[in-house]
């Protein structure tokens, strides 16, 4: 048990983090001849003169590291766990062991205890939140799955109404809108897909050459039956490539730019009523420069300061009618940069069109 004077002293050690020790080699032990807590006042004196071992004991590894300090003459420290000199308590603490000349071994003693509980706490934490990530990828990867195996087979019956086969000019109509509302679907769907692998660290850039003219064909094809089965037959697509067919391979992720290049037509497609919808590549000494061009609502100033955050829709009539969640700037955006871009540069005027474009570097 402590005695009175000790139990007097035990606020003293409680309020501080760290006190020391000072040990004598008499040639065989280390007696203690001194104490004191981080303001130097002296405590611990019932206990002065006593040898190491009965401070510390079964603690042979506290031994050893002395011994080592006196031999070596070196400074070091260590982390362990350590029975309170004044109740049953484990500490988990760092002693630090100092030589001082001629023969004293002088142990710092910090506690850690409430720093390594936080440390643990934050260890569980992490733990959840990595447990929540994956149940989230999961739950990501299934609602995919179910959402568009049914979207496919709604999607295929729709085709068959719209394809008008003997039927009438009002079920050809529904089938073009179910076809709308599915294709407005799958934009969500992928949006949030590749909004999760972005949050979850799991998107990668894979390189290879590409024919840039081949590729442009293809977006102009796919995006000009975009246009008509939204109602947009009337539109006009211009493409613009700046290499001649053969000596356009670029090396590059063509599933990334597909990616980016599609939300950028997605948004002219959506947003431009009536005029032209101009894209492409042009040359440029550090890279290639991607564009897309449209005669579309066109956005303000102050808009474009904020139409790449995540789900910001602007404030525009014309565009707020139209459905999406805001979603596929801000991605594109972080594909751009992935892919080595500085970001996409916007210009736009109200009421006349924008045009987005973005460098990747040769």
């Amino acid at each position: 048990q402590p005695t009175n004077k000790e139990k007097e002293e035990e606020p003293a050690f409680k309020n501080y983090p760290i006190f020391s020790l000072f040990f004598q080699f008499n040639g065989e032990t280390f007696t203690l001849a001194k104490a004191e807590n981080e303001k130097g006042e002296l405590v611990f004196r019932e206990k002065l003169r006593l040898n190491a071992r009965e401070l510390f004991p079964g603690r042979n590894d506290i031994l050893i590291d002395m011994r080592q300090c006196l031999r070596e003459g070196l400074r070091f420290s260590r982390e362990c766990f350590f029975k309170s000199f004044f109740t049953d308590n484990i500490l988990f603490v760092s002693i630090q062991y100092a030589y001082l000349p001629p023969d004293y071994v002088v142990m710092h003693i910090y506690d850690l205890t409430q720093q390594k509980a936080m440390q643990q706490e934050l260890m569980i934490a992490r733990e959840k939140a990595e447990q929540s990530e994956r149940l989230k990828n999961a739950f990501l990867t299934n609602i995919n799955a179910e959402l568009r195996t049914p979207l496919n087979a709604i999607n295929g019956f729709a085709q068959l109404i719209a394809s008008g086969a003997g039927e009438n000019h009002q079920q050809v109509q529904y089938g073009n809108q179910i076809q709308n509302n599915i294709r407005h679907l799958m934009r969500m769907i992928n949006d949030t897909m590749e909004l999760a692998r972005i949050e979850s660290g799991d998107l990668k850039v894979i390189y290879s050459g590409i024919a840039l003219n081949q590729t442009m064909n293809e977006y102009l094809q796919l995006y000009q039956q975009e246009a008509a089965a939204s109602g947009k037959e009337h539109l006009q697509f211009e493409v613009k490539k700046a290499l001649p067919d053969h000596h356009d391979l670029f090396d590059t992720d063509s599933e990334r730019l597909r990616q980016i290049m599609g939300r950028l037509l997605d948004n002219a497609v959506r947003f431009t009523q009536k005029g032209k919808i101009t894209f492409g590549y042009e040359v440029k000494r550090e890279g290639i420069v991607f564009f897309v061009q449209d005669t579309g609502v066109g956005i303000s100033k102050e808009e474009q300061k904020h139409i790449f955050t995540r789900f910001y829709k602007a404030d525009n009539q014309e565009i707020t009618t139209e459905p999406g969640i805001g979603l596929g700037l801000s991605i594109a955006m972080h594909l751009a940069k992935s892919m080595g871009a500085q970001g996409i540069d916007v210009t736009s005027t109200p009421a006349k069109g924008s045009r987005f474009s973005f460098e990747i570097p040769r």
